[in-house]
């Protein structure tokens, strides 16, 4: 007997179209709260289920992952961005790519980039002034598309760096537009956000494209680089051929976009909340006084920050940057009684998930001392993905949060970033939880508190003007 489940009613032609991309968090909220943990509604004409129970969780991202797929209803509005790259790819050609990237984000490789991590991370903050605001989401976004492209391409942004920042702006800020539609057809009608992201995704591409001549024509000349796109250059199919350029920008541009957004969102939220709690504040910077001691953090540093980790995962709790993640069933499957017809649309939300209390206590305050060794243990399968999970986990994630350990402490080491506002600064979804309208913050120098016979040896805080 088929079990029946409830959900949001909608519009009978279109569903809850209208709601779902224009207040998505309210109205996941709102269903969760009316309709339980396994929720039903529609789409438009399709079935679309919301999952916030985390032994469904683990069927659809690890013991039954083979039965979906990604969702095609939201990529499609986004294929000629990302292509064939690994966030989209599906089936035997995506398990293919992803285990010739997988070298690339091997530990001794991503722990050689730390060095340059903390080089643009200071001189970002080379031009914050004592007493100036400054956009805070912005300075991250733009240090962290440097430091991917250095990890990518083996190479500084240079000349491009306004264009390409530029550009990926405004394909982000055009996602909202494109995820409200319900038909592909009409991101080929030569509207205004049309026009507007068809020039910046060939900006884009003309950035990668000569970044790829670059490295080939350094291969020709028998020069080696460090780079992630040379791993990729280097990877060979079963019948010995390379990536085509076409794979080759498809990864690379995934990489590129993935890499910087998501990590400038997930220190944007950081630092704001740890501005709003300065006794969290007080104690991650005691922590990196001790440890680092004036120095700058190195891979080394990673395993002896555990708060600043932990303020990481808890930001990620609270704000996961990909907040929703959505699959597609590719037959029909039974779930707890349901049978999700095969072309459903499964939903996980992160963010739900993030603030459920019955795995967190007192779930919306900021509580970096929860991350136990303990309290991860327990915590259930399913629970916190913010990274995803199953043979599709992020494959950068280890990278990502290397780079937000590195930056959140050399930030901190030198700088308190206060927000003065009394607007309290609210989540955006796109395909990324972005602070809408950016976090305006009061930049304070910070006074060393290094012991000092460690400073009379000459090692001192960039704050303090070395």
């Amino acid at each position: 007997m088929t079990v029946h489940i409830s959900g949001p009613k909608g519009h009978f032609l279109l569903g809850s179209i209208k709601p779902f991309t224009q207040d998505l968090l309210n109205f996941m909220t709102s269903a969760r709260q009316a309709h339980g943990d396994f929720i039903h509604f529609k789409l438009g004409p399709v079935d679309t289920y919301l999952i916030c129970r985390p032994e469904l969780i683990r069927r659809v991202l690890v013991s039954d992952q083979d039965k979906f797929i990604k969702n095609r209803n939201f990529w499609k509005h986004f294929t000629s961005l990302f292509g064939l790259g690994l966030l989209t790819n599906e089936h035997q050609s995506w398990r293919v790519h992803r285990k010739l990237s997988a070298p690339a984000f091997q530990p001794k490789r991503i722990a050689n980039y730390a060095d340059f991590m903390v080089s643009y991370t200071q001189e970002m903050m080379s031009h914050w002034q004592e007493g100036a605001e400054i956009d805070l989401h912005d300075e991250l976004m733009e240090v962290t598309a440097r430091i991917v492209a250095k990890a990518l391409f083996d190479a500084d942004l240079g000349e491009h760096n306004e264009q390409l920042l530029t550009a990926m702006h405004t394909l982000e800020g055009l996602i909202p537009t494109r995820m409200a539609r319900p038909f592909s057809w009409q991101d080929s009608i030569p509207t205004k956000s049309n026009r507007q992201y068809w020039k910046a995704l060939k900006k884009l591409n003309q950035v990668v494209d000569g970044f790829i001549q670059h490295h080939k024509d350094q291969e020709r000349q028998g020069q080696e680089s460090n780079s992630l796109l040379s791993v990729l250059m280097q990877a060979r199919y079963e019948d010995g051929s390379r990536l085509p350029d076409k794979q080759l920008r498809d990864e690379v541009i995934t990489l590129f976009l993935a890499g910087h957004d998501t990590t400038a969102i997930t220190l944007s939220w950081a630092l704001y909340l740890l501005s709003l709690h300065p006794e969290k504040r007080a104690k991650l910077e005691e922590e990196v006084d001790s440890v680092l001691a004036g120095r700058d953090p190195g891979w080394d540093d990673l395993k002896l920050l555990p708060y600043t980790r932990s303020i990481i995962k808890e930001t990620l709790r609270l704000y996961p940057a990909a907040h929703l993640i959505g699959r597609e069933t590719t037959e029909d499957i039974e779930m707890d009684g349901v049978i999700l017809k095969k072309g459903a649309s499964v939903l996980i939300s992160p963010w739900l998930m993030g603030r459920e209390e019955t795995y967190f206590d007192d779930p919306l305050s900021f509580k970096p001392e929860r991350w136990t060794e303990t309290f991860e243990k327990d915590l259930p399968k399913g629970v916190y993905v913010p990274f995803s999970a199953g043979p599709r986990v992020c494959i950068g994630e280890g990278f990502a949060m290397m780079e937000s350990i590195i930056l959140l402490s050399s930030i901190v080491k030198n700088f308190r970033l206060n927000y003065e506002h009394s607007e309290t600064v609210e989540p955006f979804p796109s395909i990324t939880l972005t602070p809408h309208g950016g976090i305006k913050v009061r930049v304070e120098k910070r006074e060393s508190t290094i012991p000092s016979e460690v400073q009379c040896s000459g090692v001192q805080s960039f704050a303090s003007g070395s």
